[in-house]
């Protein structure tokens, strides 16, 4: 089982329910560290961060969200892109398909408010009985504390 960033973190959720049909987990730049909301995407750059605080807001958040658009994502997007020139026009559009969808900015924001849980996924790590490869980029947004941590 694979995943990457917040999908990094729930391999180790699942296995804790269906272990014996996992042979291995592959988490990527598991996204398990935020000790507020959007704190890792913030990280990205001012303008990410300067989003995340916007839409973190009680009320405000929901309308502040709406206003995602091709350029305010591919902004936060070059946040996490060590090559900003790597970043797929086609990729970007594919994602500027999901705004689109109804219920996606309350999901959104949702997802975003649960932080507490991928970082208290960390309690359950040293309860998993399976192989486990740990994969960080470079230039991934936690630190070497916080991946040592994950690590350990």
């Amino acid at each position: 089982m694979a995943g990457e960033s917040i999908g990094g973190v729930l391999p180790f959720s699942v296995s804790q329910k269906i272990s014996k049909r996992i042979k291995k987990i592959f988490s990527f730049n598991p996204y398990d560290y935020d000790k507020k909301f959007g704190d890792g995407i913030g990280r990205g750059n001012f303008f990410a961060r300067f989003i995340m605080f916007h839409v973190s807001l009680p009320i405000l958040g929901s309308l502040f969200a709406r206003l995602e658009n091709k350029i305010v994502l591919k902004n936060i997007f070059n946040g996490g892109f060590f090559d900003k020139n790597k970043l797929p026009e086609d990729y970007l559009n594919l994602l500027c398909k999901s705004y689109k969808h109804p219920g996606y900015y309350y999901h959104f924001r949702n997802v975003l408010s649960n932080y507490q849980s991928w970082t208290n996924a960390k309690d359950i790590y040293p309860d998993i009985n399976l192989p486990i490869e740990l994969i960080y980029g470079d230039n991934d947004w936690s630190d070497n504390a916080e991946r040592n941590e994950t690590k350990n």
